[in-house]
């Protein structure tokens, strides 16, 4: 089934990481876990879940090891 046209207006970000091993072991497994195709949308579904990323008018520091646990959470 197709996706419905979309009218609006899209934003396109471009997200780089560098993941160094035994540092990001579970992050680097979590990446190579998912399709290419799904990545974007379980980065969009761990940031939203992530609570507070954005509060205090975006000067909030992202917790590491709270995103971290959000992401370990998604792992089928």
């Amino acid at each position: 089934m197709a996706r419905p046209r979309f009218d609006g207006h899209i934003h396109t970000v471009r997200l780089s990481l560098r993941l160094r091993e035994g540092q990001h072991d579970d992050l680097i497994a979590w990446f190579l876990a998912m399709p290419e195709r799904g990545r974007a949308a379980a980065v969009l579904t761990a940031l939203r879940q992530g609570g507070g990323l954005l509060d205090n008018g975006g000067r909030q520091a992202v917790d590491e090891a709270e995103f971290s646990n959000v992401l370990d959470a998604m792992m089928f």
